[in-house]
């Protein structure tokens, strides 16, 4: 009476591993029925993580054995259920018999399951609301398929294995064995994928192209495992007309005009929300033929179930090009303007959708005033050009803009769209107009300004279509209510007063206006203002520009000539009896050496290695002349060694107006006031809000500094603050440079703390130290470190609390070491540390 012992079915085995040689296992479940009486079932389900998709498989197969007690008169059944949800499900189910018989296996065809769910099956009756379709398998009597709902075998997210007890008497410690379920037959059906394209030019007059494009539902590329689902039929029509080429050249117009008809259906393989087949196919030549061009006809059923799309299009753009020869008031009048209207009409429908059309038109002006590069002046030109006043003299004074643009579009959109499930189609109807203008100015080379502002205008809400809103442009400057606009303005001044000195100061400022509900008037503006100062200094250029040893030793070392032993322009002689042309230095002032390369001179100051600072004069050794020392020189090297000194300084403020009645001043836009100068709107009883108000500084400042010839070192240091004040709540937070030691920064503050910069040092040229230089071509070691304080802090009737705040210390590296070999060999070694 104990458990049957396991055997797997006839001819059923477990792979054996090429290379352990251990049999794999099959899988298999084991059902223990303990008491399952007349009428009652016992499941079990399994909710997947992945949704399961079948429907490229033809059989569901299963091995299932029954309990060695089972006898003939027993009516235990077993079903296995799978589909979307626990309610919604495919079933298939029948009587179990002992052993492994082959009528307890299920080798369902999946697509016979599928045809379950046509209406000659439905049953007239429901489960939870679902209807129930049922009939018998046709390969196998004694099995049933059972469907609730309308599943697909497309979304499989459970699967449901049960037995019940159909007979009369009780069924006692029964045991049903599942083994190695699985899908087989994966679809190979085999597709075709057809394109023809032709062009045809009439010289420079006309163009015409038309493409035919069929991609069969199974058609499938070399990386692609199932095709796509759908067979797509594509027609494109395509035609541009040069209009200008019927005109005069002389006219110099430009009036090309496009026009296209695209059609498409995409007819799936399956109807929608369901696995079961279109069976859309063609057969012979002639179905084929049909079918590449597009005047093949569907059945209504697969027309409801395809998505089919026309979409026809016209567009035309007028403009002029100028020659050199243009008239000005040609030049300043229609060559700066551009035209461009674009019409197109779709009609579209879809397995939801049994309208979905729309029109469109849409035009476009463009106006570019094209002012040249000489609009300037020189108010001080009749200074000279004296060494003094040179500067002054040569002041140029702009008097117009160098750019300015004008842009105004309309679009007028039409869409009629109704659902299958609907009775009344519904349009919509959109009417718009933008228009846009930029300048840029130029008073002086270093001071500059741009201004740009634009607007997106609602034309339908003044009951304007394309037509009306083009008169109401042109006779009342109408474009309909303006519910976005956007302006910005800034202003840069870069004066170039010395060389080594370079200056900045920049004002910007960020406008928005924004209608956004007009059933409720709300309506809201947010502006954002920027300045900033930025001076970068170059000690070194301006050590250059005081002393400068390279040109001293130019005129030193310039060769002097012998009118008796040489000609002017002819070649010197030298030992050998060979005769060449004097050299002279390079452009760095770097004299020639014997060999002709360049010979770099040493630092102020210092004598070349191996050179003697005495002089032989007549055989005898004369000793060098003593060098008094230079102060000055000193302070040449001080400053020599700066590279770099910048320090910037910006301020950010934003501010967000809600609930206005009006749009802002211009002085508010242009961020001169941070007022908006507009009141409060309170109708549909809202509420009043405070404005949400954000003030940031930032400071930085950087410095890089030569300590001797091979050790460089830089610093940098940085502050910011941010105050917001939203509503009611004001924060704060700030971040800065910070240094510290220990473990414990908040307890070891000091005052000095952050006012330290991060640095970083390098030293090179280590590789012609010691014996380095026998395997080294470059060594370097480098320490940097860079330090961080935030903190946030809250406002709450005057009083400040800190809520967060953070310290880090970063050195990274606190010593690194790279070397690159003679061999090709690289090396890195960085050791870091770092505490937060």
């Amino acid at each position: 009476n104990g458990p049957e012992a396991y055997r797997p079915p006839q001819g059923v085995e477990g792979i054996v591993d090429r290379i352990t040689k251990a049999r794999s296992k099959e899988q298999s479940l084991v059902m223990q029925l303990g008491l399952l009486e007349p009428g009652a079932r016992a499941e079990a389900s399994k909710q997947l993580y992945e949704k399961l998709n079948l429907i490229h498989y033809k059989k569901l197969k299963m091995f299932v054995h029954g309990d060695r007690k089972l006898t003939d008169s027993d009516s235990l059944v077993f079903y296995l259920r799978f589909g979307p949800t626990e309610s919604i499900y495919y079933e298939i189910g029948g009587i179990v018999h002992s052993g492994w018989a082959d009528n307890n296996h299920i080798n369902v065809v999946l697509d016979e399951l599928a045809k379950t769910k046509l209406d000659k099956y439905f049953q007239g009756d429901s489960i939870n609301g679902y209807p129930v379709y049922f009939r018998k398998d046709p390969a196998n009597p004694e099995k049933y398929y059972k469907v609730v709902g309308r599943p697909n075998l497309r979304n499989i997210n459970f699967i449901i294995i049960g037995a019940r007890n159909a007979g009369s008497f009780p069924l006692q410690n029964m045991e049903i064995w599942l083994d190695e379920m699985r899908v087989t037959d994966v679809e190979r059906d085999k597709g075709t994928a057809m394109r023809l394209m032709a062009d045809l030019s009439l010289a420079d007059v006309a163009t015409f192209r038309a493409q035919w494009e069929v991609t069969d539902a199974d058609f499938r590329r070399i990386e692609d495992q199932f095709g796509s689902g759908s067979t797509t039929e594509k027609q494109q029509y395509r035609v541009g007309i040069n209009l200008h080429k019927f005109l005069p050249s002389s006219w110099g117009f430009q009036i090309p005009i496009s026009g296209g008809f695209v059609k498409s259906k995409n007819v799936p393989k399956y109807f929608y929300n369901s696995d079961q087949l279109t069976k859309y196919k063609t057969s012979g030549i002639g179905e084929k033929i049909q079918q590449f061009f597009g005047v093949n006809k569907l059945t209504p059923e697969l027309e409801e179930n395809s998505r089919i799309t026309e979409n026809t299009s016209l567009g035309a753009t007028i403009k002029r090009r100028g020659t050199p020869r243009t008239p000005w008031y040609l030049k300043y009048s229609i060559d700066m303007m551009t035209l461009d209207v674009d019409w197109s009409k779709k009609h579209a429908s879809d397995e939801k959708n049994l309208l979905n059309d729309s029109k469109s038109i849409n035009g476009q002006f463009q106006m570019n005033i094209p002012f040249g590069k000489n609009n300037y002046f020189k108010p001080f030109g009749w200074l000279g050009n004296g060494p003094i006043i040179r500067a002054l003299a040569n002041q140029k004074v702009g008097f117009t803009p160098s750019s300015f643009n004008v842009n105004v579009g309309v679009r007028d959109n039409e869409v009629v769209r109704q659902s299958r499930l609907e009775d009344e189609p519904k349009t919509t109807i959109t009417a718009s107009a933008s228009r846009k203008m930029s300048m840029a100015y130029s008073l002086f080379p270093s001071l500059t300004a741009s201004f740009s502002r634009d607007y997106q205008s609602d034309a339908f809400l003044k009951g304007y279509r394309v037509g009306d809103l083009v008169n109401a442009i042109f006779t009342k400057f109408d474009f309909g209510v303006d519910k976005v606009m956007n302006q910005s303005f800034s202003a840069n001044y870069n004066p170039r007063i010395f060389k080594w000195m370079t200056q900045s100061f920049k004002y910007s400022s960020g406008f928005n206006y924004n209608f956004s509900n007009v059933n409720t008037n709300e309506k809201s503006s947010r502006l954002q203002v920027q300045k900033q100062f930025n001076i970068n200094l170059k000690p070194t250029m301006l050590a250059l520009a005081i002393y400068d040893s390279s040109k001293r030793k130019l005129k030193q070392k310039l060769p002097v000539r012998n009118p008796g032993n040489q000609k002017r322009g002819g070649k010197r002689r030298v030992p050998g009896g060979k005769s060449e042309k004097p050299q002279l230095p390079d452009e760095d002032g770097n004299q020639p050496g014997n060999d002709g390369k360049p010979k770099i001179d040493p630092e102020p100051g210092k004598a070349e290695q191996g050179q003697d600072t005495g002089q032989q004069e007549g055989g005898k050794r004369r000793l060098p002349s003593l060098r008094m020392f230079n102060p000055l020189l000193l302070v040449w090297k001080f400053f020599y060694a700066w590279k770099s000194v910048g320090f910037d300084y910006r301020i950010t403020d934003n501010y967000s107006y809600f609930n206005i009645d009006g749009i802002p001043t211009l002085k508010h836009q242009l961020g001169f006031d941070a007022n908006p100068g507009v009141g409060e709107d309170t109708t549909f009883n809202k509420l009043p809000r405070l404005p949400a108000i954000k003030n940031g500084k930032n400071i930085s400042g950087n410095l890089s500094f030569d300590i001797i010839k091979n050790l460089t070192s830089s610093f940098k240091y940085n502050y910011s603050r941010d105050r917001n004040q939203n509503n009611q709540q004001q924060t704060e937070n700030i971040a800065s440079t910070y240094f510290f030691t220990g473990d414990d920064p908040e307890a070891n503050k000091k005052p000095w703390n952050e006012f330290i910069p991060d640095w970083q040092f390098r030293l090179t040229g280590l590789e012609k130290w010691f014996f380095f230089k026998k395997f080294a071509k470059t060594m370097q070691l480098e320490h940097s470190r860079n330090g961080k304080f935030n903190v946030r802090n809250r406002f709450a009737e005057g009083v400040k609390t800190r809520d967060t705040w953070g310290y880090s210390n970063n050195y990274a590296p606190l010593l690194g070491f790279s070397i690159n070999t003679n061999w090709g060999i690289n090396g890195n070694i960085r050791y870091t540390k770092s505490s937060n």
